[in-house]
């Protein structure tokens, strides 16, 4: 995920000290700090964005891509195709698994 990613790199590299507090944007940054969180945020959206154009070449446009996580609502404005933010989806599931009906 955006926050494992963005502390693996400051904790492993060298000099970076520390991440920043503004959500991703894909734009360059204009500090160390703003490059991590852009730099992270762009990675991690251009390898949902490849996935959902491989699932839809598979699939056809019809398919539904939904993201869903904890920093699903960050990441979603970097993604370049269409995805539906679910942010309850894992609940919902087991609601459902559990014999409820609040899907």
């Amino acid at each position: 995920g955006l926050d494992l990613m963005q502390d693996t790199l400051v904790a492993r590299a060298g000099g970076i000290g520390e991440r920043g507090t503004n959500p991703p944007a894909a734009a360059p940054g204009t500090s160390t700090a703003d490059c991590v969180n852009n730099g992270c945020g762009t990675a991690i959206a251009s390898l949902i964005d490849r996935n959902g154009e491989n699932m839809r070449g598979k699939f056809g446009d019809a398919l539904i891509c939904v993201i869903t996580g904890g920093a699903a609502h960050l990441i979603r404005p970097l993604l370049t195709q269409d995805f539906e933010h679910e942010p309850m989806l894992v609940l919902k599931g087991l609601d459902l698994l559990a014999g409820g009906s609040r899907a």
